[in-house]
């Protein structure tokens, strides 16, 4: 019997074909060993990581649930575990340690105790120290002092004598008169009669003095004092005297 070529296709796949059946089965099954021990492979890795990855998982669940301070209960999901922080008590296997189980709390509740409050003693406001009064003092104006200088006036103090004489009875008409005066300041005096001030009958030293003067009836006569300051200055006084018939 003669093998059938099919005729040539110069469109076709030029790599040579296998010719051996049993050749090309043995290469596909050990293909498919091979992909099967590497899948095989990943899949014991993936285990172990997520294994590890779980417990991990699990200790932090407990550790949130256990540490959970709220007021009211804590809810909440535990990452990469699925579980709820406040699921029902329930209890799992321990992955890394065979033969233990981990158990999740069910819904916590904690109570937070008010913090007490210390509230500091109410100070008294500080009080103002008396108010002290500021010393008066009171200054007295400086006395003036006046100082005076003496008056060294002259002047004419007093001069006395009578102002009538009585010349009806002759036999008892006298023939003086007597004067009297007070010239403050006065170094001297000088007494005039019937001439003015320098018609001078008599000189007294001195600012004061008395003496008899002449008189004659019926009169009249006038009588001058004049008193002289140390500076030769003058002041002078002139009175009549009248007799009555």
């Amino acid at each position: 019997m003669t093998d059938y070529q099919a005729p040539h296709d110069p469109t076709a796949d030029p790599s040579p074909q296998p010719t051996n059946p049993d050749q090309g089965g043995a290469g596909l099954k050990v293909g498919v060993a091979v992909a099967a021990v590497v899948v095989l492979v990943l899949a014991v890795g993936l285990a172990i990581v997520l294994r590890g990855r779980s417990a991990d998982d699990v200790r932090a669940a407990n550790a949130v649930a256990a540490s959970s301070t709220h007021a009211s209960s804590t809810t909440g999901t535990v990452p990469g575990t699925g579980l709820n922080i406040g699921d029902e008590v329930r209890s799992i296997p321990d992955p890394e340690h065979p033969g233990q189980t981990i158990t999740l709390g069910g819904p916590t509740t904690t109570t937070t105790t008010p913090r007490a409050t210390t509230t500091p003693p109410t100070q008294a406001p500080p009080t103002a120290p008396p108010t002290t009064a500021a010393p008066t003092t009171t200054t007295a104006a400086p006395t003036a002092t006046s100082t005076t200088t003496p008056d060294t006036t002259v002047k004419i103090g007093s001069f006395d004598l009578p102002k009538t004489v009585d010349c009806h009875v002759p036999a008892n008409v006298p023939n003086q008169i007597k004067l009297s005066w007070n010239a403050p300041n006065a170094v001297k005096v000088t007494i005039s009669v019937d001439g003015g001030p320098d018609a001078i009958f008599d000189t007294h030293m001195g600012s004061t003095g008395s003496s008899m003067y002449p008189w004659s009836c019926p009169g009249p006569h006038t009588y001058t004092i004049t008193a002289y300051a140390a500076d030769n200055n003058r002041i002078f006084k002139t009175v009549t005297v009248t007799g009555t018939p």
